[in-house]
């Protein structure tokens, strides 16, 4: 199996990734979903333990950096993987526990602990939007030059220029996008659970369907709200000298969190209380083969999830305690 379908970054992403979160993943299907990827520590521990070379590669691409400006991201990088191994990391592996104990039953389980398990997700989500490195970096910000500057806006207004040329040039319906969006990422997800024997019959597999058909999208789009979002951005930078940069640099992280959130706010109830609903039927749906897959996988990766925790990090600079989240929590 390629593990690059299979990275950390799958259920890292679904729990807490999510800096910016778009979407509410269902528990069961977030949980069967991520049976797919081995739980063994030999395929993970790399793959999280790299996490922070992802952070630190995608604040460097964007410019030509010196020395002292690379080690500064990479600091921060760690620094914040550091505290998310130490004080997030627990957090993941409770919630798997707390699933395995309502699939040990699962007809019993009810609205109640679906709730409660939504709430927890969102709340790790939010824990890591609150505690984003970005909303340190001003230090970083207020050292560069207007012409790393003009590298990051021409940087990332060439990539989304090439985004938006290869959907333009899709010119196909909505509808028909996403009905083969469906059924694609459908396939995927029957790829990953026959890798251990895992099977949705034909009517969990229709449910699955028509709940994923049936999911919202906001009103408004998602490029407007961006491309006005990034205009205050780039003004800020001009403001990147001035004494108060670090607290309007705060201030601006928690308006752009808040106003993507803001966006979805109609479409993300409704797809919440869709999702959560699926997740009951499916639950309450497994059959005893069904489940004993799903807590055995759920078991050893919450096991892993907390032996990973408990690793020994490189970064030792700072304590996890050290670490400071300046963002605001917010309502996802």
């Amino acid at each position: 199996m390629n593990n690059n379908h299979c990275q950390l970054e799958t259920l890292f992403r679904r729990f807490s990734r999510l800096i910016f979160a778009k979407k509410w993943c269902s528990v069961v299907l977030l949980s069967l979903t991520c049976i797919a990827c081995s739980n063994s520590k030999l395929v993970l521990r790399p793959l999280y333990n790299s996490f922070d070379d992802r952070i630190e590669k995608r604040f460097l691409r964007y410019a030509s950096f010196d020395t002292e400006q690379a080690e500064q991201i990479g600091d921060l990088a760690d620094h914040f993987h550091l505290w998310h191994r130490q004080t997030q990391l627990g957090f993941y592996s409770r919630l798997l526990g707390n699933i395995t104990v309502g699939l040990k039953d699962s007809k019993s389980v009810n609205e109640t602990d679906v709730d409660r398990w939504s709430d927890a997700i969102r709340s790790y989500a939010s824990n890591v939007g609150a505690c984003n490195p970005f909303y340190a970096s001003a230090d970083i910000i207020s050292n560069l030059s207007d012409q790393q500057i003009d590298q990051i806006r021409n940087k990332r207004q060439s990539a989304r220029e090439s985004r938006r040329a290869e959907r333009d040039a899709d010119t196909r319906e909505f509808d028909e996008i996403l009905a083969e969006s469906v059924s694609d990422r459908i396939k995927q997800i029957r790829r990953y659970l026959r890798l251990v024997n895992f099977k949705l019959n034909q009517d969990q597999l229709d449910d699955l369907r028509n709940t994923m058909s049936s999911m919202v999208r906001p009103n408004t789009p998602f490029r407007q709200v961006r491309d006005n979002l990034d205009a205050e951005f780039y003004a800020l930078l001009d403001k990147r000298k001035e004494s108060d940069f670090n607290a309007l640099l705060i201030a601006y992280m928690d308006k752009r969190r808040q106003t993507f959130s803001d966006r979805r706010d109609g479409a993300r109830v409704h797809n919440r209380e869709l999702w959560e609903a699926y997740a009951l039927r499916t639950m309450r749906s497994l059959s005893h083969d069904q489940r004993e897959v799903a807590i055995n996988y759920l078991n050893g990766l919450a096991t892993t999830i907390n032996e990973l925790a408990a690793d020994s990090p490189s970064y030792t600079k700072r304590t996890a305690a050290d670490y400071e989240c300046f963002g605001r929590k917010m309502n996802l």
